[in-house]
């Protein structure tokens, strides 16, 4: 499958090869997920539009697909990636954006899809005519919840939600992809923090919106519990200013503090703490620090960002 070396993933060389034609198209991770993934494709369906797209699937070693799984995805996608072996959702994205055979990826989940056909159609548009944009962030609506988050306005964000946005190949590649060492959660923020130093924009478009109905059901919150704040604390280790770091370290603290009381996970956010400082230093050698403004500018557009 390639080099799994965390920091970086993909050489220039190849981000400057670039896709192989189609303006834009799907890309969809996977595993074990079949009838979510039917799903998914049985709404695309529903519009000439969407239909249109290339969808590329990358299957993260399904070790529970019925028969017909893999003939349904040879009918289906441009491309099928087929892992033998388990490397996790990071890389996975890392790969099959790698491989992916147009400029702009639509990124979805197995169990999220686009629902307004005119908007998907609108935001490849404006990253055509808007070069300094890297990615479009769009709104999830989570079916499986009661409640949503306050609806957000068109303009700049400082990050986005890894089941629904459009970002562009080129960037993505250039910049190195998503860490592999960060293993779950925080990925998309820290690819956006290197997205802003290198002077791109992210927006957000409120005219696309993205369906997802994953369950609660589904959730490992132990290991939820232990990422985010490990790999939040890496974070401010890889790109905060020095003098804003043990403030932020502090106050990324009392936020899991506060946390564990809903959650019941005191020792899952605090180890997680302990290792982000732990894995921090290990890689402090890869440290490249925002300037201070910047990252002032960076933490104000988060307070508007999806989460």
């Amino acid at each position: 499958m390639g080099d799994r070396t965390p920091s970086k993933i993909v050489t220039e060389a190849e981000a400057a090869s670039g896709a192989s034609g189609h303006a834009a198209g799907i890309v969809i991770i996977t595993r074990n997920r079949f009838e979510d993934l039917k799903t998914v494709f049985a709404r695309l369906q529903l519009d000439a539009y969407l239909k249109g797209l290339p969808v590329l699937v990358y299957d993260d070693a399904s070790d529970s697909a019925p028969e017909d799984y893999w003939h349904f995805l040879e009918a289906s996608c441009v491309k099928v990636l087929r892992a033998t072996d388990r490397y996790g959702y990071i890389y996975a994205r890392n790969e099959a954006n790698r491989q992916a055979p147009f400029d702009l990826i639509f990124s979805l989940d197995d169990d999220s899809c686009l629902i307004d056909a005119g908007g998907a159609r609108n935001a490849v548009r404006y990253l055509e005519n808007n070069p300094s944009v890297a990615v479009l962030s769009f709104p999830v609506i989570e079916t499986h919840q009661m409640s949503h988050a306050p609806a957000m306005p068109a303009g700049p964000c400082a990050s986005f939600i890894g089941c629904g946005h459009l970002i562009r190949r080129e960037v993505f590649l250039k910049l190195g992809g998503y860490r592999v060492d960060f293993v779950h959660q925080v990925e998309e923020l820290e690819l956006a923090m290197r997205i802003y130093q290198a002077g791109y924009e992210i927006r957000h478009f409120p005219e696309c919106p993205v369906e997802h109905w994953s369950s609660d059901a589904s959730r490992d919150w132990r290991r939820m519990g232990y990422y985010g704040p490990r790999n939040q604390v890496f974070m401010h280790f890889l790109h905060t200013p020095a003098v804003l770091l043990p403030f932020e370290l502090l106050r990324l603290l009392c936020k899991y503090g506060k946390l564990s009381f809903r959650t019941g996970l005191p020792g899952c956010h605090f180890r997680g703490w302990i290792d982000g400082i732990g894995t921090g230093i290990k890689n402090r050698r890869e440290r490249k620090a925002m300037g201070f403004r910047k990252y002032l500018e960076f933490r104000n557009l988060q307070r508007r960002s999806p989460q």
